[in-house]
């Protein structure tokens, strides 16, 4: 999968044009964006109740280099994303329990937060006119950074759990919105489904089995400021 990656962001590169770069910063709306990861197991094989995550700030930076092929652009990011998932079921067993886990509790809720930086690279297709729409799909690949296990019933600090996932995500990106192309200053609003293609774990955590899970994140509106780079003011 990496070397089918690697080679179609090489044939991409060959093709860009020489047309302005774009580069600038993108902001999401906390309350329009959400993540989820599911189906979740403990080890008896009874499913965990799971909630999205939402209310979360992502920012990051982007760069739009237009390619040789008309209304084709190369789209990519480094983003700061944060994704999780609030869960509650039985006991979990002696062995996998918590620093903070209380015997008397019958069903605890508990989160998982996993903070990343997100690189998406992006082929978008899109109009031509200066107010425009677009779409645009393809993979990225999520480097953690931090995960964290909290017990919510007893406000329990954070446990940190980061050795427990893996280091590197492959994800699949689908999306779509406009934008508004103004001399000097290109403006974007969008919305973005996110999808794992690889696992976040291979074993239990905290007596959470994610083997059979599925990360997934969705963003509503997310807006883009950038500035192009090069540009000429025509006479």
């Amino acid at each position: 999968m990496k070397k089918h990656i690697f080679l179609l962001l090489l044939l991409l590169t060959s093709t860009v044009g020489m047309a302005q770069i774009t580069v600038g910063i993108r902001l999401n709306n906390p309350l329009l964006y959400g993540s989820s990861i599911s189906p979740l197991y403990n080890e008896d094989g009874k499913k965990f109740n799971t909630y999205g995550n939402w209310g979360v700030f992502n920012s990051g930076v982007f760069a739009r280099i237009p390619l040789k092929e008309k209304h084709w652009v190369l789209h990519t990011e480094l983003l700061y994303k944060n994704e999780g998932t609030h869960l509650s079921g039985f006991d979990v067993p002696e062995k996998d329990r918590g620093p903070y886990y209380r015997e008397s509790l019958y069903e605890e809720k508990r989160h998982f937060s996993l903070e990343y930086i997100d690189a998406p690279c992006l082929l978008q297709w899109e109009g031509k006119r200066m107010f425009r729409g677009y779409l645009q799909a393809g993979f990225s690949l999520k480097f953690l950074t931090h995960a964290s296990y909290t017990n919510g019933w007893f406000n329990a600090p954070d446990e940190n759990v980061t050795p427990h996932f893996n280091r590197l995500v492959l994800t699949g990106q689908v999306g779509g919105g406009v934008l508004w192309d103004i001399k000097r200053v290109m403006i974007t609003a969008d919305m973005r489904i996110s999808c794992n293609l690889t696992p976040i774990t291979g074993h239990k955590v905290r007596g959470v089995d994610f083997s059979n899970s599925t990360g997934f994140s969705l963003t509503l509106i997310s807006v883009g400021v950038g500035y192009k780079l090069g540009y000429k003011k025509s006479n």
